[in-house]
């Protein structure tokens, strides 16, 4: 599974111990709509342990391909998140327990093409989270590619637990630590719920909303970052073959945006995402890494499974430094390449 999230060294100056804690739920997940009516969601049935044991297997051995889970709502999508993180064996495997999480669906166009009223979130685990630069086998990821996509991560200094009152951005950015690259593939051990659309989007997001594996950059401390700017910061994400006895790598795609692209700043992404956990009862703890959604992508066709590949993104004027440019790097061996293989 390679390097494990505690391993990952964040910001310039070398002071986090970043990942050494796990991120707890501080409370039962709170329902925010009445007692699921479907089997699949109710703690109590077997359908749901059934589920649950589906998908934590499905964790554990990412090529294992399962059925859509039946679940028709954002509720009975995170009581099924809830349950698989909450597994033993999966922790047990997984150092512990969740060490961050993604937002997505995180612009207005994606929420209004998939029906929603706002984006979602999924947990993040040790195994699938990597310092750049990474090597990661494509079956480590699932079994189908939804997309590339290059993320402003934040990493935070201090918690911000359950409390009544909604938290401001103001309250939020007190509390990260530092601002990364990233580059999450998105995937699904579900190929049979893809495309993502109205009627599947809920069975994704139950699988721990699309998340195949996130490589995180180092960190430019919040003190240096001015949050105003954040929305204008380009984002790149490049996609190269590999050269071969020499000649030159072919088969580049590039995909471009900007800070804005996420829900209007990154830090409007990671306030929804504070919140959104604030009324379910859960903490963001200290150490949490982030990943606020897609601020430029490559697609599944821009991207075809199984070729090896270099990905590289980057994020440019995140730094008060003038042309700084911050860069994170995936490396993807050609299909068949064990996870046990790789040495980096």
């Amino acid at each position: 599974w390679g390097h494990f999230f505690a391993m990952l060294s964040l910001g310039r100056q070398g002071a986090s111990a970043f990942g050494r804690n796990i991120v707890r739920c501080s409370a039962p997940i709170l329902r925010r709509s009445a007692q699921s009516n479907t089997k699949v969601a109710d703690e109590s049935t077997s359908e749901f342990k059934t589920t649950v044991s589906a998908l934590v297997s499905s964790r554990l051995f990412p090529s294992k391909q399962i059925d859509p889970v039946p679940v028709h709502s954002m509720c009975d999508a995170y009581r099924i998140q809830h349950g698989v993180a909450q597994c033993a064996s999966l922790r047990s495997k997984e150092g512990g327990a969740i060490k961050g999480w993604k937002v997505g669906a995180s612009n207005q166009a994606a929420i209004d093409k998939l029906g929603l009223d706002e984006a979602f979130r999924g947990p993040l685990f040790a195994p699938t989270l990597r310092r750049s630069p990474s090597t990661v086998a494509w079956e480590e990821l699932g079994v189908a590619l939804f997309a590339v996509e290059a993320e402003f991560a934040f990493s935070m200094a201090k918690p911000l637990p359950p409390r009544p009152e909604a938290y401001t951005e103001d309250e939020v950015w007190a509390a990260v630590q530092c601002v990364h690259p990233a580059i999450e593939i998105a995937a699904s051990r579900s190929p049979s719920a893809l495309p993502l659309g109205p009627e599947t989007v809920h069975a994704l997001v139950a699988d721990h909303a699309l998340h195949g594996v996130l490589v995180v950059g180092d960190g430019v401390p919040a003190g240096e970052v001015t949050r105003e700017s954040l929305p204008n910061v380009q984002a790149t994400i490049d996609r190269t073959e590999p050269s071969v006895n020499g000649d030159a790598g072919s088969g580049s795609a590039v995909g471009n945006g900007k800070g804005a692209n996420v829900l209007g700043s990154p830090l409007t992404s990671l306030t929804w995402l504070a919140n959104a956990l604030r009324k379910d009862g859960i903490t963001l703890e200290a150490e949490a890494i982030v990943t606020t959604g897609a601020a430029a992508l490559l697609t599944s066709a821009q991207v075809p499974w199984g070729k090896a590949c270099v990905l590289e993104a980057s994020l440019s004027g995140l730094s008060k430094e003038e042309g700084a440019k911050h860069c994170v790097r995936l490396t993807m061996p050609k299909e068949g390449v064990r996870p046990w293989e790789i040495r980096e």
